[in-house]
């Protein structure tokens, strides 16, 4: 029965049912006050003829936009997520067909990207139905040379409003263990990863980052407990059938790791990052949304997970994870990093590989606030209290 259901949820996996079926409201102020000034709650519910957007934001509060959304427009919006999921080549990425792209894309970014958001630095985004599976930064924003909204503000995804905020009130681990895991270094493997040595090695000259090969899936886990920082860079095998047969492999000759595997193991980390081709993708339940690799880890205990929603290219990958930590260790928060990582590697690109295609298949879903955070310098903090002794004394002069 389905109370039977909900119990066997309840019992076997606690944080997803408390996610899922709690009956704790959300109130306003308290949303309210978990988002900067510059931050925006969009939250999107896609009808057949409407998308129906509702934002927070500290300066407006709540509001609610009604706009239409046609059949046209679903038209192009199905494009666009083909487009980016689509390596281009010489001969179709020209100059021209660059145009025909943004001009579509265009179209749709003003049903989604309101002038009510023009302000917000960061967008915290809910989406649903097919908005699922697409990177919202991948949007148009009307500058000619690189005309993404990665260049307009930053972007991080939440599974639903309380969820998020759920997550976002947790405050990282001061003490930061970081564990990647790789086994497809070996060139004379197959699926050999050309560039995984070079990611797996910068990521622990940043993070000190303990670096496992090869592991069987119970030490997988064991060795998981003990980090607080997962870094997995490997191959997923994507199911859209049936997501439970959706897998992480842990190598050659080794065993795989499915969402059920996951979900029964507790997995209290900071952060996850699949670099992992479709670790984001999956089949659409209604009323659930995408099944993925990625969801698994959020309902097994993580706050925050870096995912990818199609077949990101090595390199490219390679490319974006490096820059994304080194902004990690220099204290930006985990949004700003991605989007810093994303912008450079496509301003340091050829004009085909700044298509979408390369770089904004990842995304962060989750707690996007920094892992480490900054230090005020020490000689800010002695200018700052000379003032302070000034500003006593003067008064007290004057007072006298």
């Amino acid at each position: 029965s389905y109370l039977n259901y909900r119990n066997q949820l309840k019992h076997r996996f606690p944080q997803y049912f408390e996610a899922r079926f709690s009956e704790q409201k959300l109130d306003l102020k308290s949303s309210m006050s978990q988002i900067k000034k510059d931050e925006m709650i969009v939250d999107y519910y896609l009808d057949t003829s409407s998308v129906h957007i509702f934002t927070i934001s500290r300066a407006a509060g709540l509001n609610y936009e009604e706009v239409s959304f046609s059949t046209e427009d679903r038209e192009r919006l199905e494009c666009l997520i083909t487009d980016i999921r689509s390596e281009p080549s010489i001969m179709d990425w020209s100059y021209e067909s660059m145009q025909a792209f943004q001009n579509e894309n265009r179209l749709l970014t003003e049903k989604l990207i309101r002038p009510s958001m023009e302000n917000a630095k960061h967008l915290i985004i809910i989406p649903h139905n097919e908005l699922l599976y697409l990177p919202f930064e991948a949007l148009y924003n009307g500058e000619n040379n690189c005309p993404f909204q990665v260049f307009e503000r930053s972007f991080s995804y939440a599974y639903s409003h309380f969820i998020w905020s759920k997550l976002h009130a947790k405050k990282s681990d001061e003490d930061l263990s970081v564990m990647v895991y790789s086994p497809y270094e070996n060139q004379n493997e197959q699926d050999f990863l050309p560039n995984a040595r070079v990611e797996s090695s910068i990521i622990s000259q940043f993070f000190n980052a303990e670096i496992f090969l090869s592991l069987e899936k119970a030490s997988f886990f064991a060795e998981c407990e003990n980090k607080t920082i997962h870094h997995i860079l490997s191959h997923a095998n994507l199911n859209e059938q049936n997501s439970s047969l959706t897998n992480v492999s842990l190598g050659p000759d080794r065993e795989k790791i499915y969402m059920q595997d996951i979900v029964s193991n507790p997995f209290n980390s900071s952060m996850v990052v699949l670099s992992v081709c479709n670790s984001g993708n999956g089949s659409f339940v209604q009323g659930e949304g995408v099944l993925s690799l990625a969801r698994s880890f959020i309902e097994s205990g993580a706050e925050s997970i870096v995912m990818s929603g199609h077949a990101v290219p090595d390199y490219a990958s390679s490319q974006i994870m490096t820059g994304f930590y080194e902004e990690l260790a220099n204290g930006t928060s985990k949004h700003q990093a991605l989007s810093k990582s994303k912008k450079h590697y496509i301003e340091s690109s050829s004009q085909m590989h700044q298509h979408p295609y390369y770089w904004a298949g990842f995304v962060l879903h989750g707690n996007d606030n920094a892992l480490i955070q900054k230090e005020i310098p020490y000689l800010v903090i002695i200018g700052l209290s000379l003032v302070v002794i000034i500003l006593i004394s003067f008064w007290l002069k004057t007072r006298s």
